[in-house]
């Protein structure tokens, strides 16, 4: 079975001229097996690499721990396979106005579904009419990713707005089997280094910060559950839980949210959420924590293919927020993931946790070797029972 059996995208950020390039190359040369052939260059086109090393088993058994990311009854991103897909709903739409019109109407209990086939462009909306896509407490928005071979609707915003294009600010909301795509997949990096010297003596955040920003959904309610989706494009974030208790972030496929200095596929200001069985990759923090008092995520069974600009997971400490304290979240619990980030550390330390962080039964690319253990281990953070190597697996118990 091929990596794309393995994994449902609809959100590419490719040169089309590399894809022309090699397609052509293959017309002109066909090698004997077309088919890996063919295979290969769909998971370069994808950037799945990394995926297709581990798919079939991200985790490790050594001295009887298991680390890494151990599948579950629906597969890690969600897509094909998954078993809650909805298909129909109180609203059936597939285009902007319908859309439009039916987020204005639905109320608790009700679904705006969304056509598979739809591909939805709401840039205009947004510059003309200032939109945002704001639901009512216990409404759903859904289309059908995975569904015999859907790759589920399709929104698109091509607008660079810190505000988002969707908010929630009710509860219990869930936003399930559909693709948003943001303008900007790129990290910027020659501005960011014109403005910050390596030593961070001399920098200018004013100029930095007249980059324009995307921002997909953000979140005040509580018991919001986003899940079965492809987030991908957003330089602030493609989720960012502003507040509210409870969250439940998961099965998504989640990429190319890559800023330098911001860049977050999922982000947290005063909330707390469960995130688990979703890929990250091509993120500047995959996870990431304003580090408030109160605050605090649990991410298990995620896969992270690394292919960031920073370390992995993320939570801020006092000092970032100068609010005069050192803490970093009431909680921040890591376990059974598998980071196969080769240049950055899978999280770091910020600051102390309320009452504890912990990372456990994780499977880690670098030898444990490659880690300043003060930037992983402090006061209430502990460090257990993970794999380190992903070529030579080496249980490190403390």
């Amino acid at each position: 079975m091929h990596i794309k059996d393995k994994i449902t995208t609809r959100i590419f950020f490719n040169d089309p001229y590399r894809i022309y390039s090699a397609l052509s190359d293959l017309y002109d040369n066909p090698p004997a097996d077309i088919t890996d052939c063919i295979g290969s260059l769909i998971t370069e086109i994808a950037g799945l690499e990394e995926l297709a090393l581990i798919i079939d088993k991200p985790y490790v058994e050594l001295e009887g721990e298991i680390c890494g990311a151990i599948p579950g009854d629906d597969p890690f991103g969600g897509g094909a396979g998954y078993r809650d897909i909805l298909t129909t709903g109180d609203y059936i739409v597939s285009n902007a106005d319908e859309l439009i019109s039916a987020v204005g109407k639905a109320g608790a209990g009700q679904v705006i579904f969304v056509k598979g086939g739809a591909e939805i462009d709401l840039t205009d909306d947004q510059y003309t009419d200032d939109l945002i896509l704001n639901f009512a407490a216990g409404v759903t928005l859904a289309s059908d990713r995975g569904l015999n071979g859907s790759t589920g609707a399709l929104l698109i915003t091509r607008k660079w707005d810190r505000k988002p294009l969707i908010e929630v600010e009710g509860d219990s909301v869930r936003i399930t089997g559909i693709c948003i795509k943001g303008p900007d997949p790129t990290d910027h990096d020659r501005m960011h280094t014109s403005c910050y010297s390596h030593d961070w003596k001399s920098f200018n955040h004013d100029r930095y910060y007249k980059v324009p920003m995307a921002n997909g959904i953000s979140v005040a309610g509580n018991n919001i559950t986003i899940d079965n989706c492809e987030l991908a494009g957003f330089s602030y974030a493609a989720i960012t839980l502003n507040r509210g208790e409870n969250h439940y972030i998961h099965h998504n496929y989640i990429h190319h949210n890559i800023i330098k200095g911001l860049g977050y596929g999922i982000a947290h200001g005063r909330a707390t959420s469960l995130i688990e069985y979703n890929i990250f990759n091509y993120n500047r923090h995959s996870i990431a924590a304003s580090g408030h008092p109160g605050s605090g995520y649990e991410a298990r069974h995620n896969i992270e293919l690394g292919n960031a600009i920073g370390h992995n997971f993320d939570a801020h400490g006092g000092a970032d927020r100068k609010d005069g304290t050192n803490i970093a979240c009431r909680y921040v619990l890591m376990h059974h993931n598998i980071f196969m980030e080769k240049n950055y550390y899978p999280y770091w330390l910020r600051g102390a946790p309320e009452d504890r962080q912990e990372f456990n039964n994780n499977f880690v690319y670098k030898p444990y070797s490659a880690f300043e253990t003060k930037h992983l281990v402090g006061e209430r953070a502990y460090v257990r029972n993970n794999a380190f190597d992903f070529n030579n697996p080496v249980l490190v118990r403390e």
